[in-house]
């Protein structure tokens, strides 16, 4: 029989709160629980329970979980989705916690199975929350029907390790400042832990993991359930917390307070708390405070006291000095002495050789090559590049960044960088040091040589040298140098051994493939164009058909270019490859795979959070996230955070800042949109992107003239003027201006086809089909979808020739490409929860059939608001919001399609210039009219007669609505 869930969780915080109290604490507990509610925790705390690593807040027991979960459990070889399980690790608060391999990513996973199917509340929280991407927390990859994947964690909770004694002090003030650079991440995106505790501290090989954000909530929510009942733990929950009430960042910063206290003291917080030395206590103290306005505002205060505090030097002598009976205090005072005097120690033998920290950035001279063989002129740069780029620890600067910083210098975007070059380059752009190579031949070995220095003061950092017996096995003592310079860089030996794919394997065993390669990269960041960087990956191929970076950089410039199928394709053929790659290029190839073949969103997430994790200095996956990946479902708030933080990695790199800029246009925020004008030392930083989005940005400010300077602007560039030409003609039908529209789609689809950009062509021929069709042209509608499909179609050309036929009533025709859609991407989330919906739901109008329509499109409510990524604009958006709004007008629901009409209004950063846009407006006149609103529906129509005050006199529509507002103004 299935528990009531606010009972279940009402038991859940009894039999938590029990647990944690102490014995007198926990008899009053239970005296004042109801008497159901108390027999039934009684009898749990009877029950075996477990500290495994997963142990929830909301805790519970197995006796909670349905009879025949309990007793089979899910078995070796089980597989939830994707995830295939491979053993329980043990029991956790919400269920059972399985260990897992994803065998998408061939990746550990820890899975939490739950007794409650997830709500879509959750699910968006559970979405929410995976979206911190901080080292410190432990990451939630994906939540299935009843199910939660999350890093699996090596280590042992911080409860564990205080079972037996207190911390040293130096350790408690490390694990301290890392907790709190936790928090500050997870209240900087608006969230609340709400039940910080040891329990919920992982102590692992690398650091602190702040683990189980199950409790965790935005600060615009309630922190209460659905009773009343406070939720959290009440021996480290806020007073405000414990009451029920409302609770901001400052109830964690209370609980923060009670888990240091219980680093240094061994004990928990009591009433009696332990006195500790004048300025910790302090600390500890303002944390605790029972008023949140009278605590520490923020952890960056906690944070900046204790940094202040373990700097101060004397502090623990003086509090040694009341304690010095304490045999564990002086095995603090022991380890502290240890730690400051290894650190003596090493300081003094690093003096000689000064390595380089987690933020310094890396220049790339170009190698001095004296053998007279000009396959090693740029091949070697680039292998070394793809070596210490596997690195965690090192960081370097972008080829993009390079070639900004030269045109400053007045010299070519292609200049040679020798050494001197470099290091003026690498002063110039903040960076730290430069790596210098060279390749000689005396007799038969090659002589290979690695050097860093200092960019200021051109001091020695590391260096080494290789042979190689011949010109075969020169990318194998490339890579045997690389990995000794990381070593002698700094970077710890276990993780030169993790990140260290063997530079054949991780490119290609062919000189010439590489050399061709790398050129192609130098051609791409050079805004040179795509076309010359095509020619040079596909020439690579010639020389080595299975070189996978190769691919994955096709896969990049054909979805630059607008040409999806390409991509799809290139992506597809680097992902069967993906073992032949390091780490971050199998991260690139595993996202891009998921992107731009597949279109499965929730993998492509998962990847992106896993490179995150790994490589959390590398601003590529947060740039995905943001540009090509969350705009896919309508995510657009996490679209701008992970633009803001792919900026901030990569300030100098120009798409990031177009990421963000789209972000904002999508949410309306065109004020931050304009701010983003991106500059290095006074030049502006350009992409090919810029003049769809300043026009975009103009006419959703209605400025006229700025449209008209960027058409004129992008006519003049044969590349990009066809793109430009498709949103003029948009703007031209937006107006009513169907005729003007006609001609300029006719010029976009000339330019196109000029140009080669075969998908770009039927993509513009399909989206003047659909807007023929909404305006009700249907012959002109079904010629021009016809045309679109006259080559092998792109998923979003099928998708708008598909719908301009339902519209046009062609609905055997239509209801064909519907299935094969859904055929051929059956893991695409776009096609699957957005695409098909619309499709289904407008034949189902079609046929007459208003109430199957609505139903059919309930599927699509989650993704409603996502926007196609494959073509140069997303003028397939908001059909599914349209035609349901149609569906409910049909069904004679005037209120209900007033609202989905109007939700397309409220978004005009995502419906723009496109068909929907120019049509909401009219239909939400209609639907206010069916609702008896006279005086709504005569404001709407006036808007949209004022729309089209210029439009084109015989259009049908035009007609249509000036007869119904006659009607309704008599």
């Amino acid at each position: 029989m299935a528990i009531d869930p606010e009972r279940f969780q009402r038991v859940a915080e009894l039999y938590h709160a029990v647990r944690e109290a102490s014995a007198a604490e926990r008899a009053a507990l239970l005296t004042a629980a109801d008497p159901d509610l108390r027999r039934e925790v009684e009898s749990l705390l009877d029950q075996p329970t477990s500290d495994s690593f997963l142990d929830s807040s909301a805790a519970t027991v197995a006796a909670l979980l349905p009879p025949e979960r309990l007793a089979q459990g899910l078995q070796p070889g089980t597989c939830l989705g994707p995830y295939r399980i491979e053993g329980r690790i043990g029991q956790g608060g919400m269920g059972e916690v399985y260990r897992a391999l994803d065998t998408r990513l061939d990746r550990a996973v820890a899975i939490k199975v739950t007794r409650e199917r997830f709500s879509d509340r959750f699910r968006r929280e559970a979405r929410a929350i995976s979206a911190f991407n901080h080292p410190r927390i432990c990451t939630l990859y994906d939540v299935g029907p009843d199910y939660m994947v999350m890093e699996l964690v090596a280590g042992d909770t911080l409860a564990v390790h205080l079972r037996q004694t207190p911390l040293p002090l130096p350790v408690a003030l490390d694990h301290a400042l890392q907790i709190l650079d936790a928090l500050a991440q997870a209240h900087a995106r608006g969230f609340v832990h709400r039940d910080l505790k040891p329990g919920n501290i992982m102590v692992t090989p690398a650091g602190i993991k702040i683990l189980d954000f199950g409790l965790a909530k935005s600060v615009d929510e309630d922190s209460r359930t659905a009773t009343g009942d406070a939720m959290g733990t009440p021996a480290y929950a806020a007073p405000e917390q414990r009451d029920g009430l409302p609770v901001d960042a400052r109830a964690d910063i209370y609980s923060f307070g009670c888990v240091l206290y219980e680093m240094v003291t061994g004990q928990r917080i009591g009433p009696q708390r332990q006195r500790l030395a004048p300025e910790l206590d302090a600390i500890v103290a303002r944390c605790l405070e029972p008023a949140p306005e009278r605590r520490w505002q923020s952890v960056d205060e906690v944070r900046q006291r204790l940094l202040a505090l373990a700097a101060g030097g004397p502090w623990y002598q003086r509090w040694i000095g009341r304690r010095g009976r304490s045999r564990r205090t002086r095995v603090g005072v022991a380890a502290l002495v240890l730690v400051l005097a290894g650190i003596v120690v090493v300081g003094w033998l690093m003096r000689a050789a000064p390595g380089l920290g987690a933020r310094d950035a890396i220049v790339l001279a170009d190698f001095v090559n004296t053998t007279g063989d000009p396959v090693f002129d740029v091949s070697l740069r680039q292998g070394l590049a793809v070596q210490l780029e596997q690195s965690p620890y090192l960081g370097l600067v972008p080829e993009s960044r390079l070639r900004q910083g030269l045109a400053l210098m007045d010299l070519d975007a292609d200049a040679r960088l020798d050494d001197a070059t470099a290091r003026e380059l690498c002063q110039r752009l903040g960076g730290s040091a430069v790596v210098t190579g060279s390749i000689a031949q005396v007799g038969t070995p090659y002589q290979l040589a690695l050097r860093a220095v200092d960019c200021g003061s051109g001091q020695t950092l590391a260096s080494t040298e290789v042979d190689a017996s011949d010109r075969d096995r020169v990318l194998a003592a490339l890579g045997q140098a690389s990995s000794r310079l990381r070593s002698r860089l700094g970077e710890s030996l276990a993780s030169v051994r993790r990140f260290d794919t063997p530079l054949e394997q991780a490119t290609t065993r062919s000189l010439d493939a590489l050399k061709s390669y790398s050129e192609g990269l130098r051609v791409m960041t050079s805004g040179a164009g795509d076309d010359g960087a095509i020619a040079l990956f596909q020439r690579a191929l010639g020389f080595d058909p299975e070189f996978a970076l190769a691919y994955g950089a096709l896969t990049l410039a054909y979805t630059n270019q607008g040409e999806s199928r390409l991509a799809a394709e290139y992506a597809s053929k680097a992902y069967a490859l993906r073992e032949r790659v390091s780490d971050p290029e199998r991260y690139f190839i595993a996202a891009r795979y998921a992107k731009s073949a597949i279109g499965d969103i929730d993998m492509a997430i998962a990847t992106c959070r896993s490179w995150i994790q790994a490589y959390p200095r590398s601003p590529i996956p947060h740039t995905m996230l943001a540009g090509s990946i969350y705009p896919v479902i309508g995510e657009f708030d996490q679209a701008v955070a992970e633009g803001i933080e792919s900026v901030r990695l990569a300030p100098s790199w120009a798409i990031a800042h177009v990421t963000l800029r789209e972000a904002y246009l999508a949410l309306g925020r065109l004020d931050d949109a304009a701010a983003v004008q991106p500059q290095v030392d006074g030049q502006p930083l350009r992409s090919s992107f810029d003049a769809l989005d300043h026009y975009d940005l103009a006419f959703l400010r209605s400025d006229a003239a700025a449209m008209a300077h960027q058409l004129a602007a992008a006519t003049a560039q044969a590349g990009s003027a066809h793109a430009m030409l498709a949103a003029a003609a948009a703007t031209a039908a937006f107006h009513g201006g169907l005729s003007r529209s006609r001609g300029l789609a006719a010029q976009a689809i000339d330019a196109a086809q000029r140009a080669a950009a075969n998908e770009p062509r039927a993509t513009y021929l399909a989206a003047s089909a659909l807007r023929e069709a909404v305006f009700g042209s249907s012959a002109e509608a079904v010629q021009r979808a016809h045309a679109s499909m006259q080559g092998p179609a792109s998923r979003d050309v099928q998708y708008g020739a598909a719908l301009a036929l339902a519209y046009a009533g062609q609905v055997q025709e239509a209801d064909a490409l519907a299935d094969a859609l859904a055929t051929q991407y059956p893991r695409d989330t776009l096609v699957q929860h957005n695409y098909l919906p619309a499709l289904r739901g407008k034949l189902a109008l079609a046929r007459g059939d208003a109430s199957a329509a609505v139903e059919i499109l309930r599927s699509a409510s989650a993704y409603q608001l996502g926007v196609t990524r494959s073509s140069l604009s997303a003028w397939t958006a908001l059909y599914p919001v349209y035609v349901r709004g149609e569906a409910y007008l049909a069904a004679g629901e005037g209120r209900e399609a007033a609202a989905q009409f109007q939700l397309i209004l409220d978004h005009p950063g995502i419906a723009l210039n496109h068909s929907v846009a120019a049509m909401a407006r009219l239909q939400l006149a209609r639907a206010l009219a069916l609702a008896a609103d006279r005086r709504a529906a005569a404001a709407a129509y006036r808007a949209f007669l004022e729309q089209w005050r210029q439009a084109d006199a015989d259009l049908v529509v035009l007609a249509q609505a000036k007869a119904e507002y006659a009607r309704l103004s008599r």
